[in-house]
């Protein structure tokens, strides 16, 4: 079973273990997992929801 490759919504830069990153789902529609790397979220950069559209900071 092959591991999952997770990704930064905002930047696409790949996860890594020790990455400093964050995971949540999508305060508006609750369905999608949304993943953040620490440099995106340090400057506040937007994501995009991938299922409702939804733009966080």
């Amino acid at each position: 079973m092959a591991k999952e490759q997770l990704t930064c919504v905002s930047c696409g830069r790949r996860i890594s273990p020790t990455l400093r990153a964050v995971a949540f789902y999508c305060p508006n529609c609750g369905t999608t997992r949304i993943i953040r790397c620490y440099t995106c979220r340090q400057y506040g950069r937007e994501y995009v929801c991938p299922s409702c559209s939804f733009v966080g900071p």
